[in-house]
């Protein structure tokens, strides 16, 4: 299976798409409730935040969740591994500080574009049960919303640059690896190659 790291839409993966994800390794708590479609634990409350604010920290949260069935589907095995993971008020700052910095480069559509494209993949990956992180380059909608859609098709090379040094100033990527070993997702990830 190949690599394909989860990123949540266009956004992170444009700040993550140079990068190479560290080898983590697995983890090692509880042993893992298996199912076939994990979930987010339960959310806390967003008090305080903007319109904007919210509805990208749950497209976020929504995406994070969404795609962690393309990796529950790839075995009995990998579904197994995946376990329901939280996002706290450091999670939450996170991305707080990715918004904040998009609007303060002017590039508050990246942030709309992000969240319908989150949108579309979710709806696409709920749609088709099949679709897995083994089988998701066969689906060229699903494969090109995955890697950032209409954001990678629209961002310039400035904005891309950008938008890199908000996502490496914020530690989007820092963030993303330990979803990533929370979930479960990166021993399945390593398990199925």
């Amino acid at each position: 299976m190949k690599s394909v790291f989860p990123i949540m839409f266009g956004l992170v993966m444009v700040a993550c798409s140079s990068e190479t994800p560290a080898q983590t390794a697995d983890d090692t708590s509880d042993t893992p409730v298996a199912q076939t479609e994990p979930v987010v634990e339960k959310r806390a409350p967003l008090f305080g935040l903007g319109d904007m604010e919210k509805r990208y920290i749950e497209a976020m949260e929504d995406g994070f969740e969404s795609q962690m069935k393309l990796y529950s589907r790839v075995s009995p095995e990998a579904a197994a591994m995946i376990k329901p993971v939280s996002f706290d008020k450091d999670d939450r700052e996170t991305i707080r500080c990715v918004i904040r910095g998009y609007k303060d480069e002017g590039m508050e559509k990246y942030l709309e574009i992000g969240i319908e494209t989150n949108t579309r993949l979710n709806q696409l990956i709920e749609d088709n049960p099949d679709l897995s992180m083994r089988t998701i380059e066969s689906n060229p909608e699903a494969m090109t919303l995955l890697m950032g859609g209409e954001a990678m098709e629209q961002m310039s090379e400035a904005d891309n640059e950008t938008s890199k040094a908000i996502n490496s100033r914020c530690g989007t990527m820092a963030m993303m690896m330990v979803k990533m070993t929370e979930s479960g997702a990166m021993a399945a990830m390593q398990s199925a190659q």
